[in-house]
């Protein structure tokens, strides 16, 4: 649950040789997300940031939390059409046993923190 608000400044996706061609910035920000797998409610509010150079085939992409029990962070890069990303989740203090199972799911655990990756 939750609502998604989308800004698309001068971004856009043209295709090359099969390859996907970025330009411009996307701003997603996620507010109040919730989900059953957690009785915190919300989780909280996050922003995503996609910004490519133009008429590249690389773009960087930044995860940061707005606000809310679940801190995420993280940053990738979008090369090919492949994304790599690294990040991390952690509770804030006082949400560390409501999110305790969310986040043995969403990431590998090192200690008080989940480890995301992709790619």
């Amino acid at each position: 649950d939750g609502m998604l608000l989308l800004q698309s400044p001068g971004f856009s996706v043209a295709w090359h040789s099969g390859q996907p061609r970025l330009t411009g910035q996307i701003v997603i920000e996620a507010q109040d997300l919730a989900t059953r797998i957690s009785t915190l409610r919300p989780l909280g509010s996050y922003r995503v940031e996609i910004t490519a150079q133009a008429e590249g085939d690389e773009a960087r992409l930044a995860l940061t939390t707005l606000n809310g029990g679940l801190l995420l962070q993280g940053n990738g890069q979008w090369v090919g059409g492949r994304l790599r990303f690294r990040g991390d989740a952690r509770a804030a203090p006082g949400n560390e046993t409501a999110l305790a199972n969310l986040l043995s799911i969403i990431g590998r655990r090192d200690g008080t923190r989940s480890v995301l990756t992709f790619g």
